[in-house]
C-alpha cells in the first residue's frame, strides 16, 4: 500500500507535538515492517521529518537482513515518495527518496497525493494539513476517490475539526453520510489496530 501521512513540518514545543512524535515513529516502523510505501510532503522538519528519519533508520537497520534472502523482491521493499510544490523543489535535493515529484499548484499536488495514496493518515499539523484533510474528505464525498482516511486525534488535536463537521451535519448543511467517509483514532494502539485491519482487507481483496 501507498501510505500518505499528512502532518506538521513545524516542531512546536508542547505536549501535543511530543505525543505526536511517539505516534509518528510507531507509524514509520509499521510502514517499513509491513513493506508499504511512505508518501509525504517532502519535509525534513516537524512530524514529517520524524517519520522520514525513522523510515530511513528502519530501512538501514533492516538492510543487512536482505543479504540472507536472495529472493527478496524489490516490491517488498519500502519506497519513499516525496510530493511538493515547484517553489520548494530545492528541498528535494536534501532528501533520499525513490520518487520525487513537484507541481505548480496546491490543487495539482493534492490531486496527485489522492491518486497515489491507498490510505491517508492525518497527524497534527497546521493549515496545510487541515486543508489536505478537508480536501480528502470532500473529494471522497464527491466520488473522486474511495481511499481510507484516518484522523489520528493525538491529545484531542482534531476535536475542533471533527466537531465542526458534526455541527455542519447536525444543522443540515452537510449530509449525514459525511461522517462515514473517515475514521478517527485516539491512540497509537488504535491506529495500528486500524491499519492492520485495513491491510488484511486489502490482502483479502487480492486473493
Amino acid at each position: 500500500m501507498n501510505v500518505f501521512v499528512g502532518c506538521s513540518s513545524r516542531a512546536p514545543q508542547n505536549r501535543i507535538y511530543e505525543e505526536s512524535c511517539k505516534v509518528a515513529k510507531i507509524l514509520a516502523r509499521w510502514i517499513v515492517e509491513n513493506h508499504h510505501n511512505y508518501v509525504f510532503g517532502a519535509g525534513k522538519t516537524g512530524l514529517m521529518g520524524v517519520i522520514y528519519n525513522e523510515v530511513q533508520r528502519k530501512l538501514q537497520e533492516d538492510a543487512p537482513l536482505s543479504d540472507y534472502n536472495e529472493e527478496l523482491s524489490v516490491s517488498n521493499s519500502t519506497k519513499i515518495i516525496a510530493v511538493t510544490l515547484d517553489r520548494w523543489a530545492e528541498d528535494l535535493k536534501e532528501l533520499e527518496c525513490d520518487v520525487k515529484l513537484a507541481f505548480n499548484t496546491l490543487s495539482e499536488r493534492k490531486q496527485v497525493l489522492f491518486q497515489l495514496a491507498d490510505v491517508m493518515i492525518f497527524l497534527p499539523g497546521g493549515l496545510g494539513t487541515i486543508d489536505e484533510l478537508i480536501s480528502a474528505i470532500e473529494a471522497k464525498r464527491s466520488f473522486e476517490h474511495q481511499k481510507e482516511i484516518i484522523i489520528c486525534n493525538v491529545c484531542g488535536y482534531f476535536d475542533s475539526v471533527v466537531n465542526a463537521i458534526d455541527y455542519s451535519v447536525n444543522k443540515g448543511f452537510t449530509g449525514s453520510l459525511c461522517e462515514d467517509f473517515f475514521r478517527v483514532v485516539n491512540s497509537e494502539a488504535e491506529l495500528v489496530e486500524t491499519l492492520n485491519f485495513l491491510q488484511e482487507q486489502s490482502q483479502n481483496k487480492d486473493i
